[in-house]
Parts: C-alpha cells; sequence; structure tokens
C-alpha cells in the first residue's frame, strides 16, 4: 500500500509540473536583398515555420542610402504552405498594405499566418517611393515573437 501512495504521489507530482513546451520559432535571420520598383513586393528569403499567433519581428539595419533612411520600407509578412511557395498577405489588417519600418527600428508586425490556415511565414518588402528602387535593406527577422516592441502596424 505504501508502494502505491508513493507511486500515485510521484504521478501528482509530475503532473502538477507539467510538460516541457517547445519554444516558438523566435530566433532570428538576416535578410538583404534589392527592392523592387516602386508600387512592387520582393519575397526574398525562404519561408520560416509560423508556430503560434504572436507577431512577426523585424529588426531593419541601418543603411546609409537617403531613400531608406528618409522614407523607410514597407515590410509585410506572408503566409504559405512550404518553406518555399508564399501564397497571401497576411498582414494585418485583412491581408492588406505594409507597415513602413525606418533603419535601425525593431519593430513587430501583426499577421494572421496561423490565423488563415499557413503553417510558413515569408517576409516581403516594398520600396515607400520611386526613388529606393533598387536599394538595400539589410536587417533580421523572426516568424513569432518574444519580447515588447513596438508594433508597426
Amino acid at each position: 500500500m505504501k508502494k502505491l501512495r508513493i507511486t500515485l504521489a510521484m504521478i501528482l507530482l509530475v503532473m502538477s509540473v507539467g510538460f516541457p513546451v517547445s519554444a516558438n520559432n523566435h530566433s532570428d535571420t538576416s535578410f538583404e536583398f534589392s527592392l523592387p520598383d516602386w508600387q512592387y513586393v520582393t519575397i526574398y528569403t525562404p519561408g520560416r515555420y509560423k508556430s503560434d499567433t504572436s507577431s512577426s519581428y523585424v529588426y531593419f539595419y541601418d543603411t546609409t542610402d537617403y531613400w531608406l533612411q528618409a522614407y523607410g520600407v514597407h515590410f509585410s509578412i506572408w503566409g504559405g504552405e512550404s518553406s518555399q511557395t508564399w501564397i497571401e498577405n497576411c498582414t494585418s489588417p485583412g491581408g492588406y498594405g505594409a507597415p513602413i519600418i525606418y533603419p535601425d527600428q525593431k519593430r513587430l508586425i501583426r499577421q494572421n499566418v496561423c490565423e488563415w490556415g499557413y503553417d510558413y511565414a515569408f517576409i516581403a518588402a516594398s520600396a515607400p517611393t520611386p526613388g529606393a528602387a533598387g536599394a538595400c535593406p539589410a536587417g533580421l527577422w523572426s516568424p513569432d515573437s518574444v519580447g515588447s516592441y513596438p508594433y508597426a502596424n
């Protein structure tokens, strides 16, 4: 009987502590690409698995390009079914628009990748003005976020 009580106590202890849960996919991946002509969107990075419904994180490095310093870059988050196939702009609200992020800013982007049934997130960028076409923004991003940065949208 004593053995049974010890076994039950151990089971209750394990249940009260819980089981380990894997962390979200918040590690940073670098990006650098040449912006397309104004009013076009480019997606140069492979998609990353999206673990949860948290916002995506973007850190746009400083740049010496006048147009990027003055006008920033439109960043959006797209969803897809594999790491190589992007399908839809999932940036909130409603998959429209792309918030502007300026150099040296760390921002969160609200998006609906998981909510709309996609497993992979992609970062996309577009030039905010014709003069910025061809400029090369660089930075870090992650599909899931931790921390408390300001929202870009």
